[in-house]
């Protein structure tokens, strides 16, 4: 399944807080040094600008954030792989239990290959699961640990997934607080396009990368918004937007 893009991501969230605040408006692009989306409210443009929460800072190597992107192009790369295979091969849904081990990018599609060998190997009746591991099959590749096969009545489409596993992180408002004067620094060129700035901070929730524990007393704290007219934070999971308090 294919993946949003930034810009998608972005205006799926824009619409999820309009559409709180019940407002009747078009989200238009941003073109940089504006800030990513605008719309027009009561005869003012506003400017809105988006940033995502995520577990750890960055997306450099060993980060939850980059081993995720990895894992889902071994998914990805995986379920390719099976549904090309000849001949047709039956729905199924497979877990890839990835171990730690370092694995380049040049190396995906040989432990794609791989990996789909061990499961036509192992395909359960229909309806089924299968285990395998180096016990039982002996042959995985070196980087799967194991491999959770599942086979259900009427399934349509396949789907491949990794399992990830990592402890959640708890934010305060110190963190709230430097991501606002993180984003504050672009206001001067934001301004040049609209009449106000507010900043949407956004807690995704749908991967362990970007899900942080906010306590609630994030909502109860006064923010220096440094120039942002208001300040949102929406909830992902839940769509909860909560509108931060200023001084």
């Amino acid at each position: 399944m294919p993946r949003a893009c930034k810009q998608e991501i972005e205006e799926k969230h824009g619409n999820v807080l309009t559409d709180f605040l019940g407002f009747k408006c078009t989200l238009e692009r941003g073109i940089e040094p504006a800030p990513d989306l605008l719309f027009t409210h009561e005869g003012r443009k506003i400017g809105l600008d988006h940033t995502r929460l995520f577990a750890e800072d960055g997306s450099a190597r060993g980060t939850q954030q980059e081993r995720e992107k990895l894992f889902n192009s071994i998914t990805d790369a995986t379920r390719l792989e099976y549904l090309n295979s000849i001949p047709r091969l039956p729905p199924i849904d497979v877990q890839l239990y990835i171990s730690r081990c370092r694995i380049k990018k040049a190396e995906i599609k040989a432990l794609a290959r791989q990996t789909v060998e061990v499961v036509i190997r192992n395909l359960p009746d229909n309806s089924g699961r299968t285990t395998v591991d180096n016990i039982g099959d002996g042959r995985l590749p070196a980087w799967i640990d194991s491999i959770r096969i599942f086979r259900f009545p009427e399934q349509t489409p396949a789907f491949f997934s990794a399992p990830r596993f990592a402890w959640m992180r708890t934010i305060d408002s110190d963190y709230l607080q430097r991501r606002i004067d993180e984003k504050a620094t672009r206001l001067h060129g934001y301004l040049r396009d609209c009449n106000e700035a507010w900043l949407l901070i956004v807690e995704e929730g749908n991967d362990l990368s970007n899900t942080v524990e906010m306590p609630n007393e994030l909502w109860k704290h006064a923010y220096d918004f440094r120039g942002f007219t208001r300040v949102f934070v929406l909830r992902g999971t839940d769509k909860r937007i909560i509108e931060l308090v200023g001084y």
